[in-house]
């Protein structure tokens, strides 16, 4: 049966969102570790952040939150240092984890790191340990040039503003940001389309795949001379066209990052059960967690 992944609605702008799922992983059919040992499951935590917007400092919010068989209480909430923080006490507790965004990690972003064109906003996700992230349509406020340049740094100027102010040169991204659906003239991908990060456990090998998608109506968003020269395919075609060698590669489970969010989890449910059984709901901001099978 062939695979497929449903078409996105329409975006709406959702606050930042962290949502964490865990993956549990049968592995009856991935072979046997030395000995014939063989764990029941494989559990992986997936962190996923959306619409940072750069807010390195902490708003002075709070969300309630309890831990089990407690009541709520209001918990810091916000900034570089209160993720950092989330991001370490998840990776501790649960060792087999991955740290993803699904768009607008830069962009429309406060003056502390929007001043320095964005770069200490990655920085800090590098410090943090983001793995992989794809574009929303905020990446594309200064032109895909200086998009790349956060990807690969250096400090060549593509604004009016001067880079490499704090860190010189500016290194650039750590991690990997993912485009699927978002070509240059001559058909290539701007980033790389996919990505596979791999767990071990007990001799037991799983492979997560990641698909970045961006949009298609972002040049509708965005200045024009921000996107020129790119064009921004279907989603959903884009999607599955990965899928084959996402699978080649060895991912066993395969999660779309894409910077759409919706009006409620049930929608995003609905979607959810209009893709394939093999591949998790598309990471969005009002979903309570990415949706599995």
């Amino acid at each position: 049966m062939p695979q497929h992944v449903g078409r996105p609605g329409t975006l709406r702008r959702w606050l930042m969102a962290l949502a964490a799922a865990a993956l549990v992983l049968g592995l009856t059919a991935c072979g046997s570790p030395p000995g014939g040992a063989r764990p029941g499951r494989m559990q992986i935590t997936l962190l996923g952040l959306n619409d940072f917007h750069g807010n390195l400092q902490p708003p002075g919010l709070s969300v309630n939150a309890a831990d089990a068989g407690e009541a709520p209480r209001p918990v810091a909430a916000g900034g570089a240092a209160h993720l950092a923080a989330l991001v370490a006490a998840e990776r501790a507790a649960h060792p087999h984890t991955a740290v993803v965004v699904a768009g607008d990690l830069i962009g429309a972003s406060p003056l502390v790191s929007s001043l320095f064109l964005d770069e200490p906003t990655i920085e800090a996700m590098n410090l943090i340990g983001l793995d992989f992230a794809s574009t929303g349509n905020h990446e594309y406020d200064q032109g895909w040039h200086e998009l790349k340049r956060m990807q690969d740094g250096g400090c060549e100027r593509y604004t009016a503003k001067t880079p490499c102010q704090l860190s010189h040169p500016f290194k650039g991204a750590r991690f990997r940001y993912l485009t699927a659906n978002t070509l240059r003239r001559d058909g290539s991908t701007l980033f790389a389309p996919t990505a596979v990060k791999f767990f071990e456990q007990d001799g037991v090998r799983i492979g997560v795949g990641f698909i970045g998608l961006t949009l298609r109506n972002t040049p509708h968003m965005v200045r024009a001379s921000g996107v020129q020269g790119l064009r921004f395919t279907d989603e959903a075609d884009a999607a599955n066209a990965r899928i084959p060698a996402l699978r080649a590669q060895g991912a066993d489970v395969i999660v779309v990052l894409i910077h759409e969010a919706a009006k409620a989890a049930s929608r995003c449910r609905t979607r959810a059960a209009r893709a394939s059984r093999a591949t998790s709901c598309p990471s969005c901001g009002a979903c309570p967690a990415p949706w599995t099978w």
